[in-house]
């Protein structure tokens, strides 16, 4: 479908699945629209969590909606927020099933990721050793990124605080 729109600006088909350099890209695009309803209804709820006496504060005060979206609402989800930052990012270290379902990992391994090499090692070619070994190092990648992250979050509410 997107190639038959996009033959309407003449620009010849994209096979995207079978170019290296527009397989991850798709890889990518799928993975995000698979979990981004998930993180709409997370951030729809904490907007929806906001008192509505604030906002009426804000307007009496004469705040312009622009105003009030960027010194109210933003701060007020800025939790929400983390947590799906943290979220993505360990999701994205263990992506597997939307790389074996499109690609495999190829073309010649192009959007092969550590979780689909784990996946490949342990289960295509039965080196459970080597998977586990694997399984941990991702496990150990996503402590260190979600560890760093928290110290971001932390220096940077110090910083607002004082």
């Amino acid at each position: 479908m997107l190639n038959n729109f996009l033959s309407l600006f003449g620009i010849d088909p994209i096979y995207w699945l079978a170019e290296p350099k527009w397989a991850m890209f798709s890889i990518l695009l799928t993975n995000a629209w698979q979990w981004m309803g998930f993180y709409i209804v997370l951030i729809l709820a904490a907007i929806l969590g906001i008192p509505k006496e604030i906002d009426e504060a804000a307007m009496i005060d004469g705040a312009t909606g622009v105003q009030r979206a960027w010194y109210l609402t933003v701060p007020l989800i800025r939790p929400i927020v983390n947590v799906v930052i943290m979220l993505s990012i360990a999701g994205a270290l263990r992506v597997v099933d939307i790389v074996l379902v499109m690609t495999g990992g190829g073309p010649a391994g192009s959007t092969e990721v550590m979780a689909s090499y784990m996946v490949n090692k342990a289960i295509k070619y039965g080196d459970y050793g080597y998977g586990s070994a694997l399984s941990i190092i991702i496990f150990v990648i996503a402590l260190i990124l979600t560890a760093l992250y928290q110290l971001l979050i932390a220096r940077r509410q110090e910083r607002i605080e004082y």
